[in-house]
């Protein structure tokens, strides 16, 4: 599996909630934005804005989207690297998405439509790719390598893909997310999963 793969199948396995009545300013609009995107970063809803924007059940209904999204990839990581380990790349691909910086700046404030432009350092898919591939081959080429025990490579290879998550460099992306109004409600792009995507990780 490429990581990189793996790295964009967690933020877009998410669909947003909330949708917002016809008294919406595009300032409120804007901190649900902010809060939508750190349930997309599978934050705790005790942490950052999400309990300020959200209720407790539309997070867990989220969540259990999320959760139901990301249960093959995970369990494919577990079986691949042994539970222990994989358990230790999930987690530092979560701190990854959730360190990612952005800016979400208004962009237009109409009467029927309001976008914003969201500004990130996205981590940089390829070079996260080109990393855990080069140095798990140099890794594999060791004079030692074919004496080492599964459990011991398993170990050393969840070593190299955490470093690289921790390591991989960042492209500065600009996406932009429309929400227009019908029937006295807000909704953002039919595609806002793949523009979330574009947020956190850059080709």
């Amino acid at each position: 599996m490429k990581l990189k793969k793996l790295f964009a199948g967690v933020i877009t396995g998410v669909m947003v909630v909330g949708l917002i009545g016809c008294g919406t300013t595009s300032e409120k609009l804007q901190k649900k934005l902010k809060a939508n995107l750190e349930i997309v970063e599978l934050r705790d809803y005790e942490d950052g804005t999400i309990k300020d924007e959200f209720t407790k059940e539309e997070y867990e209904k989220v969540r259990k989207q999320c959760d139901a999204a990301n249960r093959a990839n995970f369990m494919e990581i577990k079986t691949t690297y042994g539970n222990e380990n994989g358990q230790r790349i999930i987690d530092a691909l979560k701190k990854r998405v959730q360190s990612v910086e952005y800016e979400i700046i208004k962009k237009t404030d109409e009467r029927d439509l309001i976008s914003f432009v969201i500004k990130s350092q996205a981590v940089d898919g390829t070079k996260l790719d080109e990393m855990i591939e080069n140095n798990i081959n140099e890794y594999s080429k060791a004079d030692n390598f074919e004496n080492k025990k599964l459990e011991e490579i398993q170990k050393d290879v969840a070593d190299i893909i955490i470093r690289a998550y921790e390591e991989a460099p960042t492209k500065e992306t600009e996406n932009t997310v429309i929400y227009t109004k019908k029937d006295g409600a807000w909704n953002p792009n039919s595609n806002f999963n793949n523009i979330t995507e574009k947020i956190y990780i850059a080709e």
